[in-house]
């Protein structure tokens, strides 16, 4: 809060401290090596700033140096940063109709080590034998567990990120499930319990280009045995949207004009058909909430690269056409597997804010002295 004579309290200038580090050990790790002033120029920060906070960086042993960039012109070479991957990692569980994966992921977001659990097993064993898998698997990769920074969890389902509860998941059978307290609980360690589809909006927001800092709409196209599975992730102005009870983007079979069992669906017809059907309730979405980009993310091997520009197509052509508004609409790259990712990259987020806040901050002090 600014106090009513304008000036920014030592909390505020703390406060501005700590999400300033954060966005410079987020931009790094986004870029993978990046220099100083490509960071302040990139985020209109002073480079006294980013200077300072990348002294503090490397003195903590999170960030290092990683070559020379070539100058764009007359100049010296910039010093090239980059995140020490070995400096921490975290893992990520998502469970999951078609089964239940396990992967971890280094301080540099790349994945280290990833398992498939066998399909019988129920998620409260997974949870009673946590730490032993992850535990096993970072053995695997001598990843020290001294430096397990946290887990992320994937669920399908209602889940209030805040408590890390699920409220309810029908294909799962859960229902006010405290899980991150079970987890923690074997764990002793940091646990992030999010739906899976913001955590795939959380990774095409990370890794995709025409994503970041913008609105826009993530529609997830599962398939299952007699049905494809929707689901929505909605990011407004770069930030991840889940509505006042953790419910925004869960859609119901109600949604959808049409919800066949696609076991039954026989010729190509019959699947151009459906997917006319679904460009219709993406439109409708993006439409409604006026989203710069739509990102379709499926695993339907029924969705062609001719079935998806068709859909693409249809989509635009059903948008209402506004002066100076224009959509995109694009495939992901990663597909429903980017949800596991997004799952620990939410972790690893979370473990860089505690770095954040557990830097000196000396230019803030030096602020408070003046």
């Amino acid at each position: 809060m600014r106090p009513r004579s304008g000036k920014l309290t030592g909390a505020n200038h703390r406060s501005m401290a700590v999400w300033n580090s954060l966005t410079v050990l987020q931009c790094i790790l986004r870029e993978g090596h990046i220099s100083q002033r490509q960071i302040a120029e990139t985020y209109g920060m002073q480079p006294s700033t980013v200077s300072n906070i990348i002294r503090e960086l490397r003195e903590c042993g999170i960030v290092r140096e990683a070559g020379t960039l070539a100058a764009r012109g007359v100049g010296a070479k910039q010093v090239s940063l980059e995140i020490d991957a070995s400096f921490a990692w975290v893992a990520c569980w998502r469970i999951d109709l078609k089964g239940n994966y396990l992967c971890l992921l280094d301080a540099a977001g790349h994945i280290v080590a990833q398992e498939l659990l066998p399909i019988d097993l129920g998620w409260q064993d997974i949870v009673e034998s946590i730490r032993e898998r992850i535990g096993t698997l970072a053995e695997s990769r001598r990843l020290p567990m001294s430096r397990f920074a946290g887990l992320g969890v994937c669920v399908q389902g209602i889940v209030d990120r805040a408590r890390g509860e699920v409220i309810y998941s029908h294909p799962l059978k859960m229902t006010e499930v405290p899980l991150r307290d079970m987890l923690q609980k074997h764990l002793k360690a940091p646990v992030y319990v999010e739906r899976n589809v913001p955590c795939g909006a959380y990774l095409e927001q990370h890794s995709t280009a025409k994503a970041r800092g913008k609105s826009f709409l993530y529609y997830l196209i599962q398939r299952h045995d007699k049905f494809l599975v929707h689901g929505v992730g909605i990011v407004l102005g770069g930030e991840v949207f889940r509505g006042s009870h953790s419910a925004a983007g869960e859609l119901t079979t109600d949604f959808f004009r049409e919800h066949p069992d696609i076991r039954h669906l026989k010729t190509e017809k019959d699947w151009d058909r459906l997917y006319r059907v679904e460009s219709k309730s993406i439109a409708m979405l993006a439409d409604f909430l006026d989203v710069d980009l739509v990102i379709v993310s499926s695993d339907d091997p029924a969705l062609t690269e001719r079935r998806f520009l068709a859909l693409q197509k249809d989509v635009l052509s059903q948008i209402r056409p506004i002066k100076g508004r224009q959509v995109e609409v694009i495939r992901s790259t990663s597909g429903p597997e980017g949800m596991l990712v997004g799952g620990g990259l939410i972790a690893l987020h979370e473990y860089f804010l505690r770095v954040a806040e557990g830097l000196p901050n000396r230019s803030v002090r030096k602020a408070a002295r003046r």
